[in-house]
């Protein structure tokens, strides 16, 4: 599994970044159109300009501040039906573990973006291929500058058949609507963050397969977009990439962000494992850290292999 890479060689940070999804807003839909539906959310690491999606947007994340107070997004309908598409704010606290939960009204005073912020245009069509520009812009640059700590808020991009496209399951017709959403974050005059690999290990599942798991440290007050790759190498086989991340966030309310990446086989080779992360935040990938492990062979049959530490750099 994987692709081969040179050691060292940043890996493609343009290829399949993943949407940050927020699987949390089935009850606002309901409440909001009031007919069943069916939730297709966009998942991390894959699913990417699937099939059933039925808007894309890009770029996927969004950072003003007072010299950039602008930002904008394409959304753009892949489908072979005209979808309609609405446009509204959300507050989300982020987990540890990549996920979201609902900003309590004590949380959204402190962290929402929103009121700082217009939108333009809210709701429109989008016939079958057709792009449609969004412009975010700050309202008062003058007022952001106040604060001492960044602020967020999620755009969130719901789209469903312009024209009831409807759908059996199990004998019920449904109409379908698909969610997801990106971050636009706002950022007074805050020292940049950076991050650092704290853990890493290797954990089996339940199917036999392993899973790299590694523990990310956010040291700053600003938030951080980083990305990752690990390369396995052995004495006279070509480095191979085993795992590669992109798009991961590490909040101002989260220290700590838990990355699991299933590795797709039962067993590793010895080696080394060389693990890259990069700031994404900017034009280009910018290197944070550089670890190397060594590949321990496991105790017991059923227990994943070892990793142990062998280089800091």
């Amino acid at each position: 599994m994987g692709c081969k890479t040179q050691q060292n060689r940043p890996p493609n940070y343009l290829a399949r970044q993943p949407f940050i999804v927020n699987p949390c807003f089935s009850r606002l839909i309901l409440e909001k159109i009031g007919k069943p539906l069916i939730f297709l959310y966009l998942l991390l690491f894959g699913l990417l300009g699937a099939a059933h999606a039925q808007t894309t947007i890009s770029p996927l994340r969004a950072s003003l501040d007072g010299q950039s107070p602008e930002a904008i997004f394409h959304i753009t309908n892949p489908a072979t039906h005209p979808v309609k598409v609405h446009l509204e704010w959300r507050d989300l606290i982020a987990l540890e573990n990549g996920g979201y939960r609902p900003a309590s009204a004590e949380e959204r005073a402190y962290i929402s973006a929103a009121p700082l912020l217009a939108l333009s245009p809210a709701s429109f069509t989008l016939a079958s291929g057709e792009k449609q520009q969004v412009t975010i812009r700050l309202r008062d640059p003058e007022r952001l500058a106040r604060f001492d700590h960044e602020l967020r808020s999620h755009l969130l991009v719901v789209s469903a058949p312009d024209k009831g496209l409807r759908q059996k399951i199990g004998g019920l017709p449904l109409d379908m609507a698909v969610a997801v959403s990106v971050p636009v974050m706002l950022k007074p005059e805050l020292p940049a963050s950076t991050a650092a690999i704290d853990r890493v290990w290797l954990e089996r599942h339940q199917d036999g397969g392993l899973i790299l798991k590694l523990a990310l440290q956010r040291h700053g007050k600003a938030s951080i977009i980083t990305g990752f790759s690990a390369v396995l190498s052995k004495d006279f086989i070509a480095p191979e990439e085993i795992a590669i991340a992109h798009n991961i966030a590490l909040y101002p309310e989260i220290e700590q962000r838990i990355v699991s990446l299933p590795l797709g086989t039962t067993a590793l080779p010895g080696g080394e494992i060389e693990l890259l992360l990069y700031d994404e935040g900017g034009t280009q990938p910018r290197l944070l850290a550089r670890r190397i492990f060594y590949l321990a062979p496991p105790p017991g049959r059923a227990e994943p292999p070892r990793i142990i530490r062998v280089k800091a750099r």
